[in-house]
């Protein structure tokens, strides 16, 4: 493994080298800053919880460098976030540091990447690359980088990407002083490995096309599970009740699909999983019809429904949060100059009727500024995962300046 990460420092660096011996290069620093409030509507639920409310500051800065008449180029976005009220929330992380070589059909890229898979709205269940950074946002969209060689073949008749994945980043928790968290805090102090984490490369490959109205991949991986495989309960050195993260090795074989037919988008993800007992199956499918141009002002309004199972057997596998729920919402975009979007919906756990609401919102500021809004909130007696959530109501205001 240790030869691995050489060999990838290495070629970026030889990369750097070689970019200055050039005369055809580019060179571009931008990025952004931005300053969260977050307040959470009732006082914690646990002892020795902080109350969460308060200011953090992010720093994620982007420096892209292009050489050899444009065929090689050089990405690095690092991630930071200064959090005083709440530890967990507290990180550094590299999202991008890989060099690409663009040839006429086909790129590589070695290096530090993230890589977004599939098309719903509610539940990404083929996005596998990456791990979820958790204590960023509950929502699952956020990744932590993952180190990658990959290598991209362009043809008429699709793309296809190849995948190596040397090294593996445990899921982000918040600690036992954080919000949102779980009834037990998971102790990463006691992750276990069922298959040893430094001896084990990650494989992946994804096809895609697109098909007059149909745009659809099929994806294969097999390595570690970017959720933990099940969960422990235990004791941490206070002595106080833990669950510990099990990681093992799976195989899970995807595909998603999206049928595009004037103004309606059906949307279907579904994978089939080995490795955490015996073999399951779970999908997401929906759709997402649009109201263009509502009364002549230029608005659009989307409605949004999707449905979620997931057959696994929560003995020998961690409980899923979506093994039957059901999502609606809307999605409005004014189209104005500061291009304003508001997301809201409701996620309903049918057997436990346990429900989460979501309103997202964002607009720009004039030139360099942004805001966005996010606000959860809870109601019903959750299950497995969800206990403990139902204090959890909170709201989010995000300024951010792009430089």
């Amino acid at each position: 493994m240790a030869r691995i990460y050489k060999l990838i420092q290495f070629s970026v660096l030889l990369a750097l080298y070689s970019a200055t011996a050039v005369a055809e290069s580019y060179f571009d620093f931008y990025g952004q800053t931005s300053l969260e409030f977050r307040a959470f509507e009732q006082a914690p639920l646990y002892d020795n919880q902080e109350n969460g409310t308060g200011f953090s500051v992010s720093f994620e800065p982007e420096f892209f460098y292009e050489f050899d008449n444009y065929k090689d180029s050089i990405k690095f976005k690092p991630f930071l976030r200064f959090d005083p009220q709440d530890s967990s929330r507290e990180h550094f992380d590299v999202r991008e540091l890989y060099w690409e070589h663009s040839a006429e059909t086909w790129y590589t890229r070695v290096g530090i990447n993230t890589v977004s898979w599939g098309v719903a709205e509610s539940n990404h269940l083929v996005d596998i690359i990456n791990q979820t950074d958790f204590v960023e946002s509950p929502d699952g969209e956020e990744k932590l980088g993952q180190t990658m060689v990959q290598l991209g073949i362009d043809r008429e008749w699709g793309h296809l990407s190849f995948f190596v994945l040397p090294g593996f980043q445990e899921r982000t928790f918040p600690s036992k002083e954080g919000r949102l968290r779980t009834f037990f805090h998971f102790d990463t102090d006691q992750t276990k490995f069922i298959t040893s984490e430094e001896d084990h490369i990650d494989f992946a490959v994804r096809y895609e096309k697109v098909l007059d109205n149909f745009d659809f991949g099929i994806s294969h991986f097999s390595g570690i599970s970017r959720e933990p495989s099940s969960i422990e309960t235990g004791l941490n050195a206070a002595g106080e009740n833990v669950l510990i993260p099990v990681y093992d090795k799976i195989d899970q074989t995807g595909i998603d699909i999206q049928y595009t037919q004037g103004s309606w988008l059906f949307k279907f993800e579904g994978y089939s999983r080995s490795g955490q007992g015996e073999r399951f199956e779970a999908f997401v499918a929906g759709f997402e019809y649009t109201f263009f141009d509502i009364m002549n002002s230029g608005a659009d309004l989307g409605l949004l429904a999707e449905y979620s199972e997931d057959n696994r057997d929560d003995s020998v596998a961690m409980p899923s949060l979506y093994d039957n729920d059901s999502f609606v919402g809307f999605r409005y975009a004014m189209n104005n100059i500061d291009d304003l979007t508001i997301l809201g919906g409701a996620l309903v756990d049918n057997k436990s009727k346990f429900r989460s609401y979501i309103v997202e919102a964002e607009t720009r500021i004039g030139d360099n500024f942004e805001s966005s809004l996010e606000a959860r909130f809870n109601a019903g007696a959750g299950k497995d995962l969800e206990l403990g959530l139902e204090n959890e109501d909170y709201i989010g205001l995000t300024i951010s300046y792009y430089f």
